[in-house]
C-alpha cells in the first residue's frame, strides 16, 4: 500500500493541470448545528484523472502534528453536472478524489477540535477551530479549507455569510461587507493558512507601531469588553517594540484574542473553596492539557487565554500577564520565521511536513529579543533582565546536548524522542542567542549586535524569498566574519556545551554556576524562617502555614495563606532588592481577609545557581561592548 501511494502522489503531481485560477470558497456561520459549520468549494479545473484533497497534517509555527482532517464531516465532491464523485479517504487528512477531470465543487462540514477530547495530537488552542451559533467562530484556516494536490499558490475568494452585526477580524485583505456577508482573498494558500480569523461582535482596538497599523480584535465568553484593556497593558511594551525596530516589514498586524471562561477553576485554584469530589477529575483533566499561549502569523497573532478572575492571586494567571507574557515573542515572529526562514517554511508541505533545523534562529533568537527589548526600553533594570536569562540557563541545562544537537531536534521534531526537548528552544535557544550576540559584538569591535545581522538577512531575503537551508551559517559569518562559524559547529551543530564565562566576558558578564549572594530572606522560605507550609493547591495556589516556631521573625502566623508572588511584590522595585532595614508590605490572606503585613527587611547569604552578574571592575572596552549591547549607544 505505501508503494502504491507513492507512485500516486508522484503521477498527480506529474499529470495535473489546473485551468481555472481560483478557489471560491462558501462558509455558512448563519446557519451552524452542534458545532458545525457547513463550506462549499468550487474549484479549479483538473486535468488528471485522479486528485488528492488535502487537509494540514502541521501548520507553521507549532512544531507539532494538528490532523485538521480528522474534524472534517461528509466530505462531498461534485461533478459538472451535479453528479457525485467517487471519494476515498486515506488517512486522517487526505480526500483522494476519482474522475476529478469532472471535478466541479466540493462541499463538507467542519467540526470545531477546541472542545473534543482526544487521547493523540490534541490540537494547541490558538491553532485550534471553535465553533459557536451566534457567538463566535474561530477559523485557524487550515482546520477549515483545503487545498487541491499543486494547487498551493492558486488565488482563493472567501465568502462568510454571517449574523447581522457580526465581524471578521483578520489580516486577509477585505473585498467587500455587508451586514449579513464578509469577503476576503488570498493570493495563495500560503496566505490564507497565515491569516486566521475571529468572527464574532466587533471588540476591538487599533493604534500604531511606528509605520504598523495593529488592530486588537477580542471575544471573551463573559461578554465583557477586553480589547481597550489588553491596549492599555501592552502599550509599553509595544513602546518597546517601536524603539527597538524603527521601521517595521509589515503595514498592519492584526492581535486575536480568544479569552476563555475559567472563573469557577480559579476560585479552586486560589484556594478561595475547596474542589467538590466531582470536580476534582475534571479539573485535573481541564488543566493536563490546556493551551494557554499564543501562534504567531506573518502579520497577526492568535492567543487563547484563560480567564480565572479579575481577583486571583496567582499573578502569572492574571489575563494581563498571559498576554504580555507572550505578545513580544509573538509579535517578533515578523522577522523570523516569517520574515527570514528557509525554503522548509517558505514552500511548507503542509500534506508532508519537513521541518527545519533552525529552531535556535526561529524561536531561540525571537524569545531573546522579546527580554532584550525590555532591557533597551528600560521595562526591564541590568539585574532582571541577567535574572531572566540565569532562568534560562538553569532550565537548559536539562537538554541533553552531548547526544543530541539542537539541529537534529529541530529538524526532527515531529517525532516523540525529540518533541519532548521541543521546549528548550525557549530556554537554551534563548541563550544560545545571547552568546551569539556577545561573540558579534566582540568580533566586529562592537559595530554590529545579532540585530543588525538578523535585519540584514531579513532585507536580503525577507517574507517572499527563502534562504538555503544548509547555507544560514554561511550568510552570518559573511556578513561578521569567519571567527563566527566556530560558534555554530561547537554549539549548534555540535554537542560541545557552551562556554558561558568564555563567550559572555566581552560585554562584562560574568557567569557562575553557583554562587552564594546577600538577598532578603523570603518569608516563607523553610530555610530561612521557622515555619513549615503546605504548597498551594497545583503548585499555583496560596501556600498555607501549618505551624509556626518560636524563632519566626517575620510575623507570620498559623493559618495564613500567602502566593508566590507576594515575595517578588514585596521585597524587589523595578527588579531589584529592597535595602536591608526597609520595612515593606507583605500581602497575605488571615481569617480570610487579605492584608499588608509590615515586615522590616534582614538580609542572608543565599545561594544562587547559574548566575549571571555584571563584572566588578570591567575594562573600557567592555563598558563600551556592553552600552552597544544594551542598546545604549
Amino acid at each position: 500500500m505505501k508503494n502504491k501511494i507513492i507512485v500516486l502522489a508522484a503521477s498527480i503531481c506529474i499529470s495535473q493541470n489546473l485551468f481555472a485560477q481560483k478557489y471560491t470558497y462558501s462558509v455558512d456561520a448563519l446557519n451552524i448545528t452542534n458545532d458545525k459549520i457547513k463550506v462549499e468549494c468550487t474549484t479549479p479545473s483538473v486535468s488528471a484523472n485522479t486528485t488528492v484533497y488535502h487537509f494540514p497534517k502541521v501548520v507553521p509555527g507549532t512544531y507539532a502534528i494538528e490532523d485538521y482532517g480528522k474534524y472534517i464531516e461528509g466530505f462531498t465532491a461534485f461533478a459538472k453536472d451535479g453528479k457525485e464523485l467517487a471519494v476515498k479517504k486515506e488517512g486522517n487528512n487526505d480526500f483522494i478524489i476519482s474522475n476529478a477531470n469532472m471535478l466541479a465543487k466540493i462541499t463538507y462540514y467542519v467540526n470545531d477540535a477546541m472542545d473534543k477530547h482526544v487521547k493523540k495530537n490534541k490540537i494547541f488552542e490558538p491553532a485550534s477551530t471553535n465553533i459557536e451559533a451566534n457567538s463566535n467562530v474561530v477559523m485557524n484556516n487550515g482546520g477549515f479549507f483545503g487545498y487541491l494536490e499543486g494547487t498551493e499558490n492558486t488565488n482563493i475568494a472567501i465568502h462568510i455569510k454571517k449574523p447581522s452585526g457580526f465581524f471578521g477580524a483578520t489580516s486577509l485583505p477585505q473585498t467587500s461587507f455587508t451586514d449579513n456577508q464578509q469577503s476576503f482573498e488570498a493570493q495563495s494558500y500560503y496566505q490564507l493558512v497565515d491569516c486566521p480569523i475571529l468572527l464574532a461582535k466587533p471588540d476591538t482596538t487599533k493604534f500604531y507601531v511606528n509605520n504598523t497599523l495593529v488592530t486588537l480584535a477580542c471575544f471573551d465568553r463573559s461578554g465583557k469588553a477586553r480589547s481597550a484593556y489588553f491596549y492599555n497593558e501592552l502599550k509599553r511594551d509595544m513602546n518597546g517594540i517601536a524603539q527597538f525596530l524603527p521601521k517595521l516589514p509589515v503595514d498592519n498586524y492584526t492581535f486575536i484574542v480568544f479569552v476563555d471562561d475559567f472563573v469557577k477553576w480559579g476560585a479552586i485554584i486560589d484556594q478561595k473553596r475547596k474542589p467538590k469530589i466531582g470536580e476534582i477529575i475534571p479539573l485535573i483533566k481541564k488543566f493536563s492539557k490546556l493551551g494557554v499561549g499564543a501562534l504567531e502569523h506573518g502579520n497577526s497573532s492568535l492567543y487563547y487565554l484563560a480567564n480565572f478572575g479579575d481577583s486571583m492571586k496567582t499573578k502569572d494567571l492574571h489575563l494581563a500577564n498571559q498576554m504580555t507574557g507572550a505578545a513580544i515573542h509573538e509579535f517578533m515572529h515578523i522577522i523570523t520565521p516569517l520574515g527570514l526562514h528557509s525554503q522548509h517554511i517558505g514552500n511548507f508541505n503542509y500534506a508532508k511536513p519537513i521541518m527545519s533545523k533552525h529552531l535556535w534562529l526561529y524561536e531561540g533568537c525571537t524569545e531573546y529579543f522579546a527580554n532584550l527589548i525590555k532591557l533597551q526600553a528600560g521595562i526591564f533594570t541590568k539585574e532582571k533582565f541577567l535574572q531572566e536569562m540565569s532562568g534560562k540557563i538553569k532550565a537548559a541545562d536539562k537538554y541533553p546536548y552531548a547526544t543530541m544537537s539542537f539541529t537534529k531536534m529541530s529538524a526532527n521534531c515531529l517525532e516523540k524522542e525529540y518533541n519532548k526537548q521541543y521546549i528548550h528552544v525557549y530556554d537554551r535557544g534563548a541563550v544560545y542567542a545571547m552568546l551569539l550576540d556577545a561573540r558579534i559584538i566582540k568580533l566586529t569591535n562592537g559595530k554590529k549586535t545579532l540585530k543588525d545581522v538578523i535585519l540584514a538577512l531579513n532585507a536580503k531575503y525577507g517574507k517572499t524569498k527563502s534562504f538555503e537551508e544548509d547555507n544560514l551559517y554561511k550568510e552570518f559569518v559573511a556578513e561578521v566574519g569567519s571567527g563566527l562559524q566556530s560558534f555554530f559547529d561547537d554549539y549548534i551543530e555540535g554537542n560541545k556545551n557552551y562556554r558561558l564565562s568564555e563567550e559572555l566576558e566581552a560585554i562584562g558578564i560574568v557567569y557562575q554556576e553557583e554562587a552564594e549572594v546577600d538577598a532578603p530572606r523570603n518569608p516563607i522560605n523553610t530555610a530561612l524562617n521557622d515555619i513549615e507550609i503546605k504548597d498551594g493547591a497545583m503548585g499555583i495556589g496560596n501556600s498555607k502555614i501549618q505551624s509556626v516556631g518560636p524563632n519566626e521573625w517575620a510575623g507570620l502566623k498559623k493559618g495564613d495563606k500567602v502566593a508566590a508572588s507576594a515575595y517578588a511584590d514585596a521585597f524587589k522595585k523595578e527588579g531589584q532588592y529592597v535595602a536591608e532595614g526597609e520595612t515593606v508590605n507583605y500581602k497575605i490572606i488571615r481569617d480570610g481577609k487579605e492584608m499588608l503585613l509590615p515586615i522590616k527587611v534582614k538580609y542572608a547569604k543565599q545561594k544562587k545557581y547559574d548566575y549571571l552578574a555584571s563584572l566588578e571592575k570591567p575594562s573600557e572596552q567592555q563598558v563600551a561592548y556592553w552600552k552597544k549591547y544594551a542598546g545604549e549607544q
